[in-house]
């Protein structure tokens, strides 16, 4: 014949607030565990770390496109002026 015992842990007020505590900072430190993982799989593809640096080339450059320019270049129309957003 088999015995079970049956346990239950009871935790004080105290203790449940620190267990929150806990809960919400693995939490937050999964988030960040995936934002460096994201960053790593970035900073280790050449061709995108190529891309992102001829990018910053042409911002330091001044080559970029208005919003406008670029919806013109693309063929969009858009029914609304977007020049003042421009800025």
């Amino acid at each position: 014949m088999a015995i079970n015992v049956a346990t239950e842990a009871v935790f004080t007020v105290d203790e449940k607030v620190k267990l929150q505590m806990l809960t919400e900072e693995v939490s937050k430190l999964r988030l960040r565990v995936e934002e460096l993982e994201e960053t790593l799989d970035i900073l280790s593809n050449k061709e995108l770390m190529s891309s992102i640096e001829v990018s910053e080339r042409e911002i330091v450059e001044n080559r970029l496109f208005s919003c406008s320019e670029a919806l013109k270049e693309l063929g969009v129309y858009f029914p609304v002026d977007v020049v003042e957003y421009d800025k």
